[in-house]
């Protein structure tokens, strides 16, 4: 069987708050524990940012069954419910925010409900925590609406605030609602060229091992009902 890899896309972590409703993007926190202990009982090896790119190049730097742990949009929760779980868990992750959204509400996503966007200094916090913060672009809006150039200036602007903010290197993109954009492969060689070395989107499945195309890289979908003992179980 062909080597694999396996990459987990979540959303919001906990409850909903006070003025908002349960959608199928929130995990409770129990379930998300358990999805942990789950992973932590399988053959799957939890991997970090530095990890994965270096596999990438040379897949023979992975261990056999390599997992990584994925966020968007960069919820308060993710400060204040995924990271304290990860942490007992002693799991990495990557979190990929909209960098023009930092510190303020959720408005590019009118369908959630509201809530608010980790701050720089929530952000840091992470990157202590082994959670990894890469680009979600900068606005969020969907690459399909977009221009070639507009996705381009949407991933410049995202790497250079996380850089500034940060400190780290931004090599890592996830696509806004996972939307590629009219002209992937075009997209792809305008990323690679700002310096970005891979792509994270959906719909959900593995990856085969070596990557056939770093900037189509799948997602599986992470919800309440997710059946990720399934997807573990593929050894």
């Amino acid at each position: 069987m062909a080597r694999e890899l396996l990459i987990l896309g979540y959303h919001r972590i906990g409850p909903p708050g006070p003025d908002g409703w349960e959608t199928w993007f929130f995990v409770p926190q129990e379930v998300f524990d358990h999805h942990l202990d789950l992973i932590r009982d399988s053959v799957w090896q939890p991997i970090d940012l530095d990890a994965f790119l270096r596999g990438l190049d040379d897949p023979a730097t992975l261990p056999e069954h390599p997992i990584l742990l994925t966020f968007d949009d960069g919820y308060r929760c993710m400060r204040d419910v995924a990271a304290p779980v990860l942490h007992r868990h002693g799991m990495p992750a990557v979190l990929f925010v909209p960098t023009d959204h930092v510190g303020g509400p959720n408005a590019f996503d009118p369908w959630e409900p509201p809530g608010r966007i980790c701050d720089w200094a929530d952000l840091r916090f992470l990157e202590r925590r082994r959670i990894a913060v890469q680009s979600h672009a900068a606005s969020h809006r969907t690459f399909g609406d977009l221009t070639l150039q507009e996705q381009t200036e949407e991933l410049h602007r995202s790497k250079q605030a996380i850089e500034k903010g940060l400190g780290r290197p931004v090599h890592l993109l996830a696509y806004p609602f996972g939307d590629r954009g009219r002209e992937p492969e075009r997209m792809a060689q305008a990323a690679r060229s700002i310096g970005y070395s891979a792509g994270c989107g959906y719909p959900g499945g593995v990856n085969d091992l070596p990557v056939p195309d770093a900037f189509a890289l799948q997602r599986v979908a992470m919800g309440p009902d997710t059946d990720l003992a399934s997807w573990l179980a593929r050894d």
